[in-house]
């Protein structure tokens, strides 16, 4: 769908869309900076043995809407796909990806010609790439986190060795080079953060080596699949999409969702589970008479069935175990504070919960100013907490993840804010409900489509509330006045 039909549709729609629309577009003193998600939703019966209303959706915003984009009425959809359509396409959801931002800037030009609304022509340039990891390997077409180098298009960090490399005797690539570091590590100076001509170079290093010997070789040293309709490698493209300047890791999936945080509690459990017997159940009887006024109850969170479901990390979603990390907090400090024996276990968990608590002040900032300081805050926390890791845990027990978290602090400074998909998720919701009722599968994307932009008009939210927000995070910067704040 094109981006400037669906803006003017919206504007012509949506009184308050407009209205917000018309003070970003008035206070930009350069190129809108577009924000693209991707993500794979399951309309119906998740469980389903042949769901075929499985799809891809893609969303888009600008990053001039500030801290209004923890709303989800700023975030357009623009293209939608069924997974067993897109498993066909050529590179997948790569592909797919390529041909969107093909149409935006290549073929509508989106970038020089501009677009028109609102009287002005505005010219849109492109600025985040945002998902979980599993989307950004699927856009991306790279390896990911099983392979030798994770974090392909943004730093040199290779995987931690194999327990059976170590146990026969192998050495691990960071034995082998002291150039090389491992995921493990915690000084983000050491990784070699890549530039975008950095990962063309080695992109076009992988598609030379094609039909030569080494090719797969290739592929495996440096983290990429070839597929000449792959994202990476549209020549054209580039002049547009920096892999390694606009790709960003998801702070929610990173830290809150299956995330560092789950898996350090569930850590944590299991230490004081083995040396002072409590478990499960302590945490009940400790938050039993705490009381939460939206979301159910805190001990709720550490049930009997969460804790017969929970191995390596707690069985949680991430708004709930956002909101009773800070009693667990309290827990430890007060029945385990004097521990001797869990000394390392509990400088880990401390340490993550200070990273959670500067990403939740992140995400909340309006100040670009503070925004900066909380990013310098965060790599210094960053650091702390991955060397308390590794000292109570070891590097075994490192995920990738824990790597992520390194990325960013950098995300912030290039922001201004924290870009993250909790907004997205809850749009979501949204989305599964008009990929419902369809007879005829063939016709769902489009339908779908058409549905998400007319939830977006019938959203009933007043003006005021957008402009209030939008003047809150421009007061003391742009100096604008507002009847609405005034």
């Amino acid at each position: 769908m094109a981006l400037e039909k669906v803006l003017l549709y919206l504007i012509d729609n949506s009184g308050p869309f407009k209205e917000l629309l018309t003070k970003v577009v008035n206070a930009a003193t350069q190129p809108l900076r577009l924000i693209l998600y991707c993500d794979g939703i399951t309309p119906g019966n998740a469980m389903g043995f042949d769901n075929k209303r499985k799809s891809i959706i893609w969303y888009a915003s600008f990053l001039e809407f500030g801290i209004l984009l923890c709303h989800e009425e700023v975030w357009i959809t623009i293209a939608s796909a069924r997974t067993v359509w897109a498993k066909k396409v050529p590179a997948g959801v790569s592909g797919l990806t390529r041909r969107i931002l093909r149409e935006m800037f290549i073929d509508q030009d989106i970038a020089g010609r501009g677009i028109r609304i609102l009287g002005q022509l505005l010219r849109v340039c492109f600025h985040a790439l945002l998902a979980d990891e599993e989307a950004l390997n699927a856009m991306l077409y790279i390896k990911g986190a099983s392979g030798l180098v994770p974090c392909a298009v943004l730093c040199c960090a290779v995987n931690k060795p194999l327990t059976s490399d170590l146990v026969g005797g192998r050495r691990s690539m960071t034995q082998r080079s002291a150039l090389l570091q491992d995921i493990g590590c915690s000084d983000v100076r050491l990784i070699g953060l890549k530039s975008d001509a950095d990962v063309w170079a080695q992109a076009d290093e992988v598609a030379a080596s094609k039909d030569t010997p080494g090719f797969k070789l290739k592929e495996t040293t440096r983290g990429m699949s070839y597929h000449e309709d792959a994202l990476l490698f549209d020549i054209p493209l580039r002049q547009h999409f920096k892999p390694a300047s606009s790709t960003s890791v998801d702070a929610m999936h990173v830290v809150f969702s299956n995330g560092v945080l789950p898996g350090e509690i569930m850590l944590l459990l299991e230490a004081m589970k083995k040396r002072h017997g409590f478990y499960f159940q302590s945490l009940r009887d400790y938050l039993g008479p705490w009381k939460w006024s939206q979301i159910g109850e805190p001990a709720d969170c550490f049930n009997e069935r969460r804790e017969k479901s929970s191995n390596a990390v707690l069985k949680i979603d991430a708004s709930h175990l956002l909101a009773v990390y800070p009693a667990v907090r309290v827990f430890v400090v007060e029945a385990l504070g004097k521990s001797t024996r869990l000394v390392n276990e509990i400088d880990s968990f401390l340490s993550v919960c200070a990273i959670c608590d500067l990403l939740v002040e992140a995400l909340h900032c309006p100040a670009e100013a503070r925004a900066l300081v909380i990013a310098d805050l965060l790599t210094t926390a960053v650091a702390t907490y991955l060397e308390a890791f590794k000292k109570a845990y070891g590097l075994e027990a490192v995920r990738f993840k824990h790597h992520q978290l390194l990325h960013l602090p950098g995300q912030i400074r290039r922001d201004k804010r924290l870009l993250a998909c909790w907004t997205l998720e809850r749009k979501h919701i949204t989305a599964k409900q008009a990929f419902s009722n369809f007879c005829q599968a063939s016709v769902m994307p489009a339908g779908a489509l058409a549905r998400m932009v007319n939830a977006q008009v019938r959203e009933r939210m007043h003006a005021c509330m957008y402009m209030h927000a939008w003047c809150a995070s421009l007061r003391g910067v742009d100096r604008l006045t507002c009847a609405h704040c005034t």
